[in-house]
């Protein structure tokens, strides 16, 4: 069993004659500007060619690979990342979001528990969180079925680490909405970080 995408593990298996190569295809493909050079784009084609059966993580994943070297849905068996469910027994929610804010009750929490990489999108939730700021704040009320949105503060909170993290502060510092951004690094307890947020 190994990793998909550009990594030689399935052409290596196939090389030294191994039956059965399985591949397991955790995520999207890279958006850095090597993942654009076009020996990697052939690599990462032999790579799933030479593997007898790919295991995708999601629907998208196995889209997205198909849009970049070909990969067939038949060619997929997606097997969705499984998790152990919380224990909330003893949680106070609303104690918990006090922490980030000072009025739980009135704030709209939204957030993203992830590993701050290209990959996870960063910079597209917080074009897309300033947009909805905008919004609120030139008073155009939105269309959800309760007016949250448009009557209390919004906090987009941000949790993890990782190499992207420059590139987001400056993107939140550009965009001017430094005051409804919290950055909050690593965080041991994500399940309840999660279950605190309002749209995750």
């Amino acid at each position: 069993v190994v990793a998909g995408g550009c990594e030689i593990s399935t052409i290596a298996g196939r090389v030294a004659g191994f039956r059965r190569i399985l591949d397991t295809v955790q995520a999207m493909h890279g958006e850095e500007a090597s993942a654009q050079h076009w020996f990697r784009r052939l690599v990462e084609r032999w790579c799933f060619r030479c593997s007898d059966c790919k295991i995708v993580v999601s629907d998208a994943t196995c889209e997205d690979w198909h849009r970049r070297v070909g990969l067939l849905r038949e060619e997929c068996t997606t097997v969705f990342n499984g998790m152990r469910p919380p224990d909330y027994s003893g949680f106070d929610r609303r104690t918990y979001r006090a922490q980030f804010c000072p009025d739980p009750d009135n704030t709209t929490l939204i957030g993203i528990v992830a590993r701050l990489h290209p990959m996870k999108g960063h910079l597209v939730l917080l074009d897309a969180f300033a947009a909805l700021l905008n919004r609120q704040r030139s008073g155009n009320a939105l269309n959800v079925s309760r007016s949250a949105f448009h009557s209390s503060r919004i906090l987009l909170l941000i949790a993890g680490e990782g190499p992207e993290r420059g590139r987001i502060e400056k993107r939140v510092s550009e965009l001017g909405i430094g005051d409804c951004v919290r950055m909050l690094g690593h965080r041991s307890d994500a399940s309840h970080l999660a279950a605190s947020l309002d749209l995750h």
